[in-house]
């Protein structure tokens, strides 16, 4: 059994070392063939090595080394499929883990999986930091500087590429030199002008390859330019031109070429010149130059320059596209240089198929066409453009607007409509503008105006609104009668017509005043000019008419007229009219007379003629020349025409102004009598019944009206003739016809306007005829159907009055109480006067004894004026008689003696007045049983009226 035991583990013995020894071998066959870069063996032996020891302690090492094979033979992916399986066995901090993410990062950054490269490369260098160990982590940093630096996140990029350029020991020199090139390109991007000079001042030309060098260089001058030194700049673009780097001396020698024709610094085609041996070998480069500077020059309206360089391009290069290129540029040259339209098109057409040429010059073959479609353009060969357009295979907006714009002068308006009908949904925008405006006109021509005024705001909102185009959109907003707006808009151009067209705004918006300032500021700045409107000189005058200042009006129209004297037109005519009425509004019968005859003269038909002597026989009229308007009238008064009949109509009319009546109804009566049927009949008719009674020739004008009443019962005219007739009687006395024609009136036309003139007719009528229970029937309904013009005609005061008299107060007594409240009763003078009146109807009346005595009283208090006294002597005289009556005797003797002193005092009183109101007051004192008192006015009366009567009869009293 022992014996057995040990036969067995020798055995095992042997196969351990056995194993042992074959997996050291193949894991120094994969190391052999890492070290010796046999990628392709290294993958083998590493699959070989996994598949036969899975368990092996080398299987990290032999991960990592096949994961770098695979990404030296850029099979990205499969070297991150084993690389994440190490990432999974190493844990903490190791040598090994950075190598594995730094060899991951790389395979992500291959892939352009910059997010996944990124944290890779930086949890590589943060092991490497924490185990004191750069193997992974400068190369880690180059590449994290390379993803951001592709990124274009310069700010990032920064630090690590000043820590490569610090440590560029630890680099390659190519790395080195990338780093170089692409921190200072870095600074140029953050516009660290001042950290890119002051590193390449620290450069050494001896250290790099020309290549490199000159292409820091080249970031350099465009420091140098950036920060102001522009003569610094340009020396550096020289030299990178001289140094024979071909791509770099091309970039330079147009930097140095934009920086001397901007700053004025050389003449680069100079420098070009000089510089040319460089390019012996590449003579197309050389000619493409000179056209790039020929271009540039063309493009900056330098002609005579580009000519130049195009000229010396053609030395170079027999290359066709080249060939074309110039001829193209020929041709625009004949068109800016001499103007020679034909040309240009012949030397366009020698060029036979512009499309071979779009490899050198992109899009050449669409100049081409461009440009071929300008040439037609002023050639005025419209009709050929939209072929030209049709070949085009980018269109750009000046091609279009080429195309819309030979439509446009085609008069294809709609076409341009169609063409551009895409371009409202696009935003507005200073390269588009010239098309967006085109469309807008066409929409114009086309009256289509609301959609035009959508376009033109639509370029107002950009604020890229032209004075040219702010002018045609307030064209649009007038014809949509939006002419505030219009007007704004249109003076915010610089269009000659902005005033005038101001002024037509304003006058649609009725503002007269400053449609005249327009006017005037429109002649003032344009008068004299070849555009000049002389319609400015008639507006301005219907502005100064309808302002009332007709002398200015007047002047205006005369200034129109006498610029249209070779032909008439309808304003022309208007002008005479206005400034006829003019001239009669100062008082100027003369200039409106002749006016007015120039219109007669004007007239182009029948018609015109009619109104036009119509017209001047009112001028005449107003003038007060009725001889002259007979004279006219007459003329045409006997013809049997409608106009005759007008003219008839008007023959009476002035013989009414002049006063000749007779001659005035023959006209009247032999235009209702022979053209019954004339419109101008029943007004003639009418007119004849007012010339009578304007005249207070009642008796006819009753007649007249009453032959209208009954010929036309349902004329236009017919209350007014009824509501006469009704007056004509009234005043002729005849009160019943008169209550007649006036209540037919309110009955049968109740809307007429002499229907309050007709009730307060009858009310008088019905008063007149002392029926008072119909008159206080029409006062009532005066009042309740007018109540403000009755208020106003103190109609309540009349209904008081009649219902005082319908009472029992007799009608005399009733009136003088109306007038008296009318006149504001004692407060007033006038008052006072009816009031005293009043007091005599109420004393003659034995039962209206205490009102006459309250009524006296109420008057006596403001009776105090002197040119009131002898009413108020009055007063107090009947106030006496009644406190005798009721037996206050001593207080009627006063009241005697008050009144005799006012009949003393007033100028308008007799002696005898005075006389017996004294012998009353000795009448007095004696039935007081005063006799002393009564002596004693015996005596004054004896003294002041020694011989009256009244003296004698006192005298007697008292023996």
């Amino acid at each position: 059994m022992k014996k057995t035991f040990t036969i067995i583990l020798f055995f095992l013995t042997n196969l351990i070392s056995f194993a042992w020894s074959s997996e050291i071998s193949v894991y120094d066959e994969v190391s052999a063939a890492y070290n010796s870069k046999f990628y392709p063996g290294v993958v083998e032996k590493a699959e070989k090595f996994q598949k036969s020891f899975p368990d092996s302690v080398y299987d990290v090492n032999v991960k990592l080394m096949q994961g770098q094979a695979l990404i030296n033979l850029f099979r990205y992916q499969d070297a991150i499929k084993i690389l994440t399986l190490v990432e999974k066995k190493l844990e903490g901090d190791s040598s090994q883990l950075a190598q594995c993410l730094y060899l991951q990062g790389l395979a992500n950054y291959f892939l352009k999986d910059y997010k996944n490269a990124l944290p890779d490369f930086y949890k590589s260098c943060q092991i490497e930091k924490a185990i004191e160990s750069k193997e992974y982590y400068d190369k880690s940093l180059l590449y994290t500087a390379r993803i951001y630096y592709s990124q274009e996140e310069f700010s990032k990029a920064l630090p690590i590429l000043e820590y490569i350029i610090k440590n560029g020991n630890s680099y390659a020199k190519t790395d080195f030199d990338e780093a170089l090139q692409k921190l200072i390109n870095t600074y140029g991007q953050l516009g660290m002008s001042k950290q890119t000079i002051s590193l390449y001042q620290k450069l050494s030309k001896e250290d790099f390859s020309a290549k490199v060098y000159f292409t820091i260089t080249l970031y350099a001058a465009q420091a140098y330019e950036e920060s102001g030194d522009y003569k610094k700049a340009y020396d550096l673009y020289c030299q990178i031109v001289e140094s024979g780097q071909e791509n770099l001396s091309v970039i330079a020698m147009k930097l140095a070429y934009r920086l001397s024709s901007e700053k004025n610094i050389a003449d680069p085609a100079e420098i070009f010149s000089k510089a040319v041996g460089n390019f012996q070998d590449s003579p197309d480069l050389v000619c493409d130059f000179w056209i790039r500077l020929g271009i540039d020059e063309f493009d900056k309206k330098n002609y005579q320059k580009a000519s130049l360089y195009f000229t010396s391009a053609k030395d170079y290069s027999k290359n066709p596209s080249y060939q074309a290129v110039l001829l193209f540029y020929d041709a625009k040259l004949a068109v800016e240089l001499e103007g020679d339209f034909t040309k240009a098109e012949n030397i366009l057409g020698l060029i036979d198929n512009p499309d071979l040429y779009n490899d050198i010059f992109p899009d050449f073959s669409d100049s081409y066409y461009t440009e071929l479609m300008q040439v037609k353009i002023l050639l005025g060969k419209l009709s050929e453009v939209s072929d030209l357009y049709k070949k085009i295979q980018k269109p750009v907006i000046h091609s279009k607007y080429l195309n819309a714009y030979a439509l446009y002068k085609n008069s294809s308006y709609t076409q341009v409509q169609e063409f551009l009908s895409t371009l409202a949904e696009e935003e507005v925008n200073s390269e588009n503008l010239s098309l967006y405006e085109l469309y807008a006109s066409a929409l114009s021509k086309l009256n289509k105006n609301t959609e035009a005024c959508k376009i033109y705001e639509k370029i107002n909102q950009a604020d890229l609104l032209s004075q040219k185009a702010s002018f045609e959109y307030a064209k649009n907003l007038f014809y949509l009668s939006s002419y505030s707006k219009a007007c704004n808009f249109a003076l915010k151009s610089d269009d000659s017509q902005k005033d005038y067209f101001c002024g037509l705004c304003m006058i649609n918006l009725k503002d007269w005043n400053k449609a005249q300032s327009y006017f005037i500021s429109y002649i003032k700045s344009q008068a004299g000019k070849e555009a000049f409107n002389f319609l400015s000189y008639y507006y301005k005058g219907y502005t100064e008419y309808l302002l009332g200042d007709f002398k200015n009006a007047y002047l205006s129209f005369i200034r129109f007229t006498s610029q249209q004297s070779d032909f008439v037109t309808s304003f022309s005519k208007k002008a005479c009219e206005y400034a006829a009425k003019s001239a009669l509004q100062i008082g100027d019968f003369k200039n409106a007379q002749l006016q007015a005859e120039k219109l007669i003269k004007f007239a182009a038909d029948k018609k015109e003629e009619e109104n036009a002597i119509l017209f001047c026989v009112e001028i005449y009229s107003n003038s007060k020349d009725f001889d002259k308007a007979l004279s006219l009238l007459k003329n045409y008064s006997d013809q049997k025409s409608e106009f005759g009949q007008q003219c008839l109509y008007q023959l009476a009319k002035i013989y009414e102004k002049k006063n000749e009546i007779s001659l005035a109804d023959q006209a009247y009566s032999k235009l209702f009598t022979e053209f019954p049927n004339s419109p101008y009949a029943q007004e003639a008719m009418y007119n004849l019944g007012q010339l009578y009674y304007s005249h207070q020739d009642y008796s006819m004008a009753e007649v007249k009206f009453n032959n209208y009443i009954y010929t036309y019962s349902k004329g236009k005219f017919i209350d007014s003739a009824l509501f006469l007739c009704a007056d004509s009687n009234f005043k002729l006395g005849n009160i019943t016809k008169s209550i007649q024609f006036n209540k037919i009136l309110i009955s049968d036309y109740s809307q007429s306007i002499y229907l309050y003139g007709a009730y307060k007719n009858l009310l008088e009528a019905f008063y007149l005829n002392e029926d008072y229970s119909q008159a206080l029937t029409t006062a009532r309904a005066i009042v309740k159907n007018y109540p403000n013009q009755a208020a106003k005609d103190e109609i309540g005061r009349k209904i008081i009055e009649l219902e005082r008299i319908l009472g029992g107060t007799d009608k005399k007594i009733s009136e003088k109480i109306s007038e008296y409240e009318k006149l504001g009763k004692a407060s007033s003078k006038e008052g006072r006067i009816a009031g005293s009146e009043l007091v005599k109807y109420y004393a003659a009346d034995s039962s209206l004894q205490r009102e006459a005595y309250e009524l006296a009283q109420e008057i006596i208090k403001n009776q105090t004026g002197d040119d009131e006294t002898y009413l108020a002597a009055q007063n107090t005289e009947f106030i006496a008689s009644y406190e005798r009556k009721n037996q206050n005797n001593e207080k009627a003797a006063s009241l005697y003696l008050k009144a005799a002193e006012l009949y003393r005092k007033s100028l308008n009183s007799k002696p005898n007045e005075a006389a017996s109101v004294l012998y009353s007051a000795v009448e007095a004192y004696k039935l007081a049983n005063k006799i002393a008192e009564a002596q004693e006015i015996s005596n004054l009366l004896n003294r002041l009226y020694p011989s009256s009567a009244y003296a004698n009869r006192a005298r007697s009293l008292l023996k």
